[in-house]
């Protein structure tokens, strides 16, 4: 399996491209945005790790007036739990997501609720200072599989193209490995329409 993680990467990479271009195409507004937040371990990594912090870039573009599809690529480091470490060590995980979805919107004007669901593919990457301290029986020290990202939110108008999101998603990974991967992220983050 560990010659097929990158080629996997790089086909689900074109096809997001690929939807992205040909969403530019269509008429309707385009949705980019920037969200940061807080992100909870959960699963077999809330043993390991503590909360750490995430960065979305996404694109959305519109299909109807209250949903809109698109993708979104996400990095979130969390560090690694004290106890399991030495201090010295400063253990931590980078996760990389690369996820296509649907958000749809509950109303087209003012304070409004949203909802969305993502699915996609992730890689885990384990860093310390020790390298060989996360490297498992294969000799690899990272991970990946698919994601499945369920989504809750407000978004609040703050011009006539600008929005500020309030999001709360859990990043759910199905793992190729034997590691679960996942973790709850509560994000702030602004959108602009064009």
């Amino acid at each position: 399996m560990r010659h097929f993680k990158l080629p996997l990467l790089l086909l689900l990479a074109l096809a997001f491209c690929s939807c992205a271009s040909l969403s530019s195409k269509r008429s309707k507004p385009k949705h980019y945005g920037l969200q940061l937040g807080l992100q909870i371990p959960t699963g077999d990594m809330a043993d390991v790790y503590t909360s750490g912090t995430g960065l979305t870039f996404h694109g959305f573009s519109e299909t109807s007036k209250q949903l809109m599809t698109g993708g979104s690529l996400s990095m979130s480091r969390l560090c690694a739990d004290e106890e399991h470490f030495l201090s010295e060590l400063n253990g931590s995980v980078l996760m990389i997501s690369l996820r296509y979805g649907f958000h749809y919107r509950f109303a087209r004007e003012g304070i409004t609720p949203i909802a969305g669901l993502d699915v996609g593919y992730y890689v885990g990457v384990q860093q310390s200072d020790l390298d060989d301290i996360f490297v498992d029986e294969e000799g690899s020290d990272n991970f990946n599989g698919l994601t499945l990202a369920p989504s809750v939110g407000v978004a609040m108008p703050l011009s006539n193209s600008t929005q500020l999101l309030f999001v709360l998603r859990n990043d759910f990974g199905i793992a190729f490995d034997e590691l679960s991967a996942g973790y709850f992220g509560l994000n702030l983050g602004v959108v602009q329409a064009f």
